[in-house]
């Protein structure tokens, strides 16, 4: 899968992708001793 990265944040609650184009998006999640991955589809 290619990609880039379209926003990086640390220590948030909260990510703002209002500034992204619409489509299918993977979101990285790093904790302490855990990684989650997610898919998003941002369709306004």
């Amino acid at each position: 899968m290619k990609g880039r990265i379209v926003s990086e944040t640390k220590n948030a609650t909260e990510i703002d992708l209002s500034s992204v184009a619409n489509g299918l998006y993977m979101v990285r999640i790093q904790t302490a001793g855990h990684v989650s991955i997610k898919k998003i589809n941002i369709v306004r």
